[in-house]
């Protein structure tokens, strides 16, 4: 399977790659070999949509990086702003996007809505620039998924410590992830 990423069109061949890859690429040699083939893209307009949500049967060329567009079936088409299917409790982080998205999509995330309403627990927030980790609990009337809606509304959900580094430092909300330590009935 593969999800589709966009649709590009070959401008011309290159002798090199352009632009040139980043000089603290670790192995140069890996980027430029004699009898390489390289191109000039440009992607086509119109599939932005598309991006993310529709997921083709890949075929038995499974290792190849391109393929042509005959005989690819669709597979699923996601709804708008599905984050992805739900894992289990234990197994996700989601990234702050990941959760705002989530939560400002229900129908396309009504198993995630369903699962964590359920249920009251122990969460923990990281801020991935920083390393600081944050833990909370929620036992409200609408469980971890009540108590992380705050997150999205405020950024810090009334969390001291998070209000304060947000206030001090601008939006870095996009460096939060949320995932759960422990679930416990509601």
């Amino acid at each position: 399977k593969a999800i589709f990423a966009g649709i590009w069109k070959v401008i011309r061949r290159l002798e090199s790659p352009l632009p040139r890859y980043v000089e603290t690429f670790p192995f140069p040699e890996l980027m430029e070999r004699a009898g390489d083939t390289y191109y000039e893209l440009v992607e086509l307009p119109g599939f932005d949509d598309l991006k993310g949500r529709l997921v083709i049967d890949w075929g038995r060329a499974t290792r190849a990086w391109h393929q042509w567009l005959r005989d690819k079936p669709i597979l699923e088409l996601a709804p708008v702003g599905q984050v992805s299917p739900f894992p289990g409790y234990l197994d996700f982080v989601l990234s702050f996007e990941e959760l705002g998205d989530m939560i400002r999509h229900p129908d396309a995330n009504r198993v995630w809505h369903q699962m964590l309403s359920a249920v009251a627990g122990i969460y923990l927030i990281t801020d991935r620039l920083t390393g600081q980790l944050y833990v909370g609990s929620a036992y409200g009337k609408d469980g971890i998924l009540g108590r992380w809606k705050t997150y999205v509304q405020s950024g810090h959900g009334g969390n001291v410590e998070l209000k304060r580094l947000l206030d001090a430092e601008g939006s870095r909300v996009e460096d939060l992830t949320f995932t759960l330590l422990r679930t416990l009935p509601r």
